[in-house]
């Protein structure tokens, strides 16, 4: 893995080596990638010191630095697939196509180009794949080594000294465009191999986690010409240094005997070629890896446009006649009222159960059974029944989920991937001034067991656990008096005041946790993609990449969401511009990397989440985008169904119909509502939804009457293709379409290497973490120097600066009397005052409450002999 550096390229560098993110598996799989992290995190601890670190942390720190600098380089490791001498990869991987960014016009890439048995002129190639990030500088010194092997290995076989053929592919990732692509391939000491290697930009992660653990690089993975993937190398700085160790011998022995370097590796795998020339039939294929669930391919879900839609067309949301409903929502498991200011809303893809978002309680409600009306006969006019309200929380949802403003369901993965996004600049309920450590949290909403190929958690990884920390399930346990807490599988913080989220059910990545988020403090677009979550209970956040649109301006109205929502038929992203008017039209696949966000690459943006060069934070620009749809009076909610764009209008508590690619519109309803939020359409019956954030019975629904009938789908077509601008121009008025090409400066780009800057707080200063801190002088006076985002890193649910989940914090405001006793690194438990009980102290004691029973029935019988005398 690649360490914080503060060289520049021309300077010698020494590949180094955080945290368990979401585990592989269980056993010594787990324990390598614990190791793989752990000796990177503490090979930078020397640099990422805060100001306010104790002095003995700095010196222990400093010493494990030095110590773990002199271990030897982890050994790379797989990806999805790994080695094998019989099984080819599956025809997902080798058919997937690879935008390449050097040399410039070729087109793109796949594995399957190479394979034997698929090309016309039968030729037998071998295929190297080597992993790189942008920011890396042992990447960077690594690169030059690796093309005197691209001319060695390619002089040999053009000479007849091999047989075969021999092609070299390169992952390039985190800010790649044409100019860095070349600029990467004319790094100081680098061959021109420009005939026998390519530079793909690697931005959805689509090539690297196939074949590598993302984590550890540089590395080399060698493909055979029958589409094996062989064997895997680390960088070859390694390599060189692993020759007269026993690393040497374990190397050649998990190549299968092919040698331990890469040059040995594709000899033995080009003799092969006429040594052992046939290829295994189509049963010898490894099984298909889709941790994110079955991924629709875009050319089988593109749009095919058809006839302009008429204005006077039925839309089914609507009907012909119609009606206004509310939900009747039974009492909360936690809260009383169902609803607390309800900004959101969505249905969860399995269960049918409609989850909402409340801005007051930092929590959310499940309306359980809502959808159960979509199967009856003749559920048109029906209302829609409740079975149960409860509530869903996390332990610190005064962080997680604090003032949430917009929630979103992702992938269609088992594990059903929520995520909520809020709008707070975290001041932990008014205790602290507000820092801004604020982001979009992903949570797993099915207990699923697994890996991180299969998807799911293994065992002991708990998404849903109790106070304590204990595994609960919120499902089997619903009638139980405990609250079972759900817990946060990834956070990233480059978004605070969040206005709204949407994920983008795009088939290119391979985790399928994209979403475009409505960035309200900076009144921008960001593009957040989690790849591969840490899962519970781990900080390492260097697997990730957030792209902002700076040049698209939206603005933002405190208070009311500008939700998102995403088309995956013509990827379009559309964005409630709240105080602009309007909604905007963004084409998700558009857009050029311009330059580095984060500020330690010379970027205007503050690095919250990871200094790792494997952390993307980036500028994006050139991205085609028009108001879709203007002069509406303060648009909130967004939701899709076919053709039809539904749009709810805070200002006027209108829902209003637009034709999706056209922007007609088609219709209006009149909810009534006084504060209308967010939208959500019922996916069996097509029933639109909303939030009412004033009222008691917050939820309502378009209550269709009269159906538009049998032909309604027909009645409003496809429409035209979406009108995108033949060139972008940036609603700020800086232009951000800049040349990008291979004759750009960008070359300036790569002379900038990764470097940690000082912070004192978040996830990029993690010294002082562990149980001192929360026993800090600083923490102990809950000064302004005691940081909560480190009391909660640091396995603090429950401290003196932190809101008391035991007294009134997971119940209505007086309900829980109790004291939190903190639990390190688990959670808490509560301590009851006298005369209370249950695992927030939320009831009163029987004899107490025959107390207060007959203290209350005293004063009703004495109110009642006061108004009789009158």
């Amino acid at each position: 893995a690649c360490p914080a550096d503060t060289r520049g390229m021309g300077e010698s560098s020494t590949p180094g080596r955080g945290d368990v993110r979401r585990a592989p598996g269980r056993g010594d799989e787990r324990r390598a990638a614990h190791a793989r992290r752990s000796v990177r995190r503490a090979s930078r601890g020397a640099m990422t010191f805060s100001t306010t670190a104790f002095s003995s942390a700095r010196r222990w720190l400093a010493v494990a630095a030095v110590f773990a600098l002199s271990l030897p380089s982890p050994a790379a490791a797989s990806g999805f697939y790994a080695p094998s001498s019989t099984l080819r990869l599956p025809d997902a991987v080798l058919d997937a196509a690879h935008d390449v960014a050097y040399p410039s016009g070729t087109a793109p890439v796949r594995l399957s180009d190479y394979h034997h048995a698929r090309r016309d002129d039968a030729e037998k190639f071998v295929v190297v794949v080597a992993t790189y990030f942008t920011g890396c500088t042992p990447g960077r010194a690594d690169y030059p080594s690796f093309t005197k092997y691209v001319t060695a290995l390619r002089t040999r076989v053009d000479a007849g000294d091999l047989p075969g053929n021999v092609k070299f592919v390169v992952s390039l990732k985190n800010g790649v465009n044409e100019g860095v692509a070349k600029a990467w391939a004319e790094i100081d000491g680098a061959d021109d191999v420009s005939d026998s290697l390519v530079i793909v930009d690697d931005r959805h992660r689509s090539l690297v986690y196939q074949l590598f653990d993302a984590a550890v690089h540089p590395a080399y993975a060698v493909i055979d010409h029958c589409g094996r993937y062989r064997a895997l190398l680390p960088s070859i700085a390694e390599t060189l240094n692993a020759t007269t160790n026993a690393n040497a011998n374990a190397g050649a022995e998990e190549n299968g005997g092919l040698g331990n370097d890469l040059v040995s590796v594709v000899e033995a795998l080009l003799r092969e070629t006429e040594t052992n020339p046939a290829c295994p039939g189509d049963d010898a294929v490894a099984p298909l890896v889709a941790p994110a669930g079955v991924r629709v391919k875009q050319e089988e879900s593109a749009h095919v446009p058809g006839a302009v839609p008429s204005t006077d067309a039925c839309v089914p949301g609507f009907g012909t006649e119609r009606s206004v409903a509310r939900v009747g929502a039974p009492a909360g498991s936690n809260f009383l009222a169902p609803f607390a200011s309800p900004r959101a809303l969505a249905f969860h893809p399995t269960s049918g159960d409609l989850w909402v978002a409340n801005q007051d309680t930092d929590a959310l409600t499940v309306l359980r059974g809502i959808s159960a009306y979509a199967k009856e006969d003749g559920a048109v006019g029906k209302n829609p029944r409740v079975e149960a309200s409860t509530h869903r929380l996390d332990r610190a949802r005064y962080h997680y989920m604090d003032a949430v403003a917009a929630l979103a369901f992702g992938s269609d993965a088992e594990g059903a991937p929520l995520v909520t996004c809020q709008e707070s600049e975290n001041d932990y309920d008014g205790s602290k001034a507000p820092n801004r450590f604020m982001g979009p949290s992903l949570y797993d909403t099915v207990k699923v067991e697994g890996t991180v190929k299969t998807g799911g958690w293994p065992r002991g990884a708990e998404i849903y656990v109790d106070q304590a920390g204990a595994a609960c399930d919120p499902e089997s346990d619903a009638s139980s008096d405990a609250t079972c807490f759900m817990t946060h599988t990834d956070m990233l913080h480059a978004t605070p005041l969040c206005a709204g989220i949407a994920h983008d059910p795009e088939p290119a990545t391979p985790f399928a946790n994209v979403f475009w988020v409505n960035d309200g403090l900076n009144e921008t677009l960001v593009r957040y993609d989690f790849e591969q979550p840490h899962g519970p209970g781990s900080l390492d956040h260097s697997l990730a990449n957030v792209r902002r649109f700076p040049e698209i301006a939206l603005k933002r109205v405190p208070g009311v969401p500008g939700h998102v929502v995403v088309d995956a038929a013509t990827r379009t992203v559309f964005v409630a511009d709240v105080g602009g008017g309007r909604v905007v039209a963004v084409h998700a696949d558009s857009g050029v990397f311009t330059g580095d966000a984060r500020n330690d690459l010379g970027g205007n943006f503050t690095l919250w989440s990871s200094p790792e060069p494997s952390f993307e934070y980036s500028l994006f620009g050139c991205a085609s985008h028009y108001a879709f749809v203007s002069n509406l009076d303060r648009p909130s909610g967004l939701a899709l169904r076919e053709n039809v764009l539904y749009v709810g209008e805070h200002g006027t508590g209108k829902i209003l119909a637009f034709h999706k690619t056209t922007g007609v519109k088609l219709g209006e309803v009149q909810t009534g509502a006084s504060r209308l939020f967010g939208l959500a359409v019922q996916p069996e019956t097509g029933d639109v939804f909303f939030a009412d954030g004033d009222d008691a019975d917050a939820v309502g629904f378009v209550n269709v009457t009269a159906p538009c009938g049998a032909d309604a789908s027909a009645a409003i077509p496809s429409g035209p293709a979406m009108a995108w601008p033949s060139s972008s121009e940036s609603d700020t008025g800086v232009p951000y379409c800049v040349d990008t090409s291979a004759e750009s400066p960008f070359a300036d780009a790569l002379n900038v290497a990764v470097h940690t800057i000082s912070h004192d707080d978040g996830y990029l200063n993690m010294t002082p973490l562990g149980p001192g801190y929360g026993a800090s002088e600083a923490c102990l006076a809950c000064s302004n120097e005691c940081d909560n985002d480190m009391l909660l890193m640091s396995g603090f649910l429950c401290h003196k600066c932190l809101p008391d989940n035991c007294r009134g914090g997971v119940f209505d405001a007086g309900v829980s009397k109790g004291t939190c006793v903190n639990l390190i690194g688990r959670g808490y438990e509560c301590a009851c005052d006298e005369g209370y009980h249950g695992d927030h102290c939320q009831f009163r004691s029987r004899a107490e409450t025959r107390f207060l029973h007959r203290t209350l029935a005293t004063a009703i019988a004495a109110a009642a002999a006061v108004v009789s005398l009158r």
